[in-house]
């Protein structure tokens, strides 16, 4: 790697992490946190962020025989895996939140089985699984150089189990859009029904039958029933009566 390129692979780390960094914090503070995952997604953009971090950190220092470098790059690279379980387990999680259409809490990863009986995928707990094998074999790794190791000149190497890490890295993105495809029918039903115009239109009062045929009996009752035309046909009567009995005054 000429020296142009591990400029330009550094700076382009460091702006994609500074972008998802902003993009988190534009998720925490635009609005207030709904009952939809925006929460999931704040923590995917950070750990992703801290991913490109670390990786660019770990060039920077590569090659570096100080004592800084010496730590710089194993810690780096160290990260550089456990970010990656880490946003595999956030991406199952934020799916399953969308799947349920609510905000799910963390707790019902202590109890599984309670967790599936309510409605909860199982593949969720099969990707935990492959992401807490993924982190233990890289706590592992740093006393065994099972995945990697570093040379006198602090140069990073893959070993030999490398493969493994690359199919625990791939295995819960295969499994999360697995459960995304055999639950789309569900969740294609959820959305239409939300964003179905019937929902936005305004509830119109409707009568019942009984409510109906009350309303046509009182339209076909007499007129002077009702209290109100009662009284003005009265003082109707009174007035003709005082004009009669003024017409016979003047006639006498």
């Amino acid at each position: 790697m000429t020296d142009l390129t591990r400029i330009i692979s550094i700076s382009s780390l460091f702006f994609l992490s500074l972008f998802c960094f902003q993009a988190g914090i534009f998720l925490c503070s635009g609005h207030k946190l709904k009952q939809n995952g925006r929460r999931t997604l704040v923590f995917i953009e950070f750990f992703t962020g801290l991913m490109l971090l670390f990786d660019a950190l770990a060039y920077s220092y590569r090659g570096n025989t100080s004592s800084a470098g010496y730590y710089m790059v194993r810690i780096s690279n160290f990260f550089v895996f456990i970010c990656n379980s880490s946003i595999s387990f956030f991406v199952c999680f934020y799916v399953c939140e969308f799947i349920k259409r609510s905000r799910l809490n963390f707790s019902l990863l202590l109890k599984p089985k309670s967790s599936i009986k309510n409605g909860i995928p199982i593949q969720l707990f099969i990707v935990i699984f492959f992401c807490l094998v993924g982190i233990t074999f890289t706590v592992v790794s740093q006393f065994t150089d099972f995945f990697y190791f570093f040379d006198e000149n602090n140069i990073y190497h893959r070993n030999t189990f490398y493969p493994l890490s690359v199919a625990l890295g791939l295995l819960p993105g295969l499994i999360t859009f697995t459960m995304l495809l055999q639950n789309r029918k569900k969740s294609f039903r959820k959305s239409a029904a939300e964003h179905s115009p019937k929902r936005n239109r305004r509830r119109t009062y409707r009568p019942s039958r009984q409510h109906h045929s009350k309303a046509i009996s009182e339209c076909h009752r007499p007129f002077y029933r009702h209290r109100w035309l009662h009284k003005d046909k009265r003082r109707d009567e009174r007035k003709r009566s005082c004009h009669h009995a003024q017409q016979n005054v003047f006639h006498v």
